[in-house]
């Protein structure tokens, strides 16, 4: 062997380190913003429950409940309920327990919640900013120094 220096080379340069850093910071600030709006009981969902007038016309076109047991919950209309249970404990002091088993499924399907898991920030904000840092993390990779092109 020759008394020259083996130059080592690396397959990236410190512009591509430092760009997959910054594709890195992204996919984690996506991440970050996603987090949060769960609930404490697993076996709960947290959120506010409304029958609200486009629920009652879902109720009677889609889920086919009979006309008799929405005018029945007709009370419960554009009322919020902090939670599935005192949804569930409303409805069933309009209707008999048969009518109830039933028809619930219909009823809570129809019903819009309003969840903070549910916001614009954590299911469309949040995973396009990952995607977009994963896109960052795959130009990182990519990137290449042209000949003559500063460092």
């Amino acid at each position: 062997m020759s008394n020259e220096k083996m130059q080592l080379q690396f397959a990236f340069e410190k512009r591509n380190y430092i760009l997959l850093l910054i594709g890195v910071v992204v996919v984690i600030l996506g991440f970050t913003l996603m987090s949060g709006g769960g609930s404490d009981d697993p076996n709960v969902f947290k959120g506010d429950y409304e029958l609200s007038d486009a629920s009652f016309e879902q109720m009677t076109n889609e889920f086919e409940v009979a006309s008799d047991i929405t005018s029945k919950l007709e009370p419960l209309r554009n009322q919020t309920f902090g939670g599935e249970k005192e949804l569930m404990e409303a409805i069933q002091g309009k209707l008999t327990p048969q009518e109830y088993d039933h028809n619930y499924f219909s009823i809570r399907s129809a019903t819009e919640i309003h969840a903070d898991i549910f916001n614009a920030r954590r299911i469309t904000i949040a995973p396009i900013i990952v995607l977009l840092g994963y896109a960052f993390i795959l130009y990182a990779i990519m990137w290449k120094r042209r000949e003559g092109q500063p460092v």
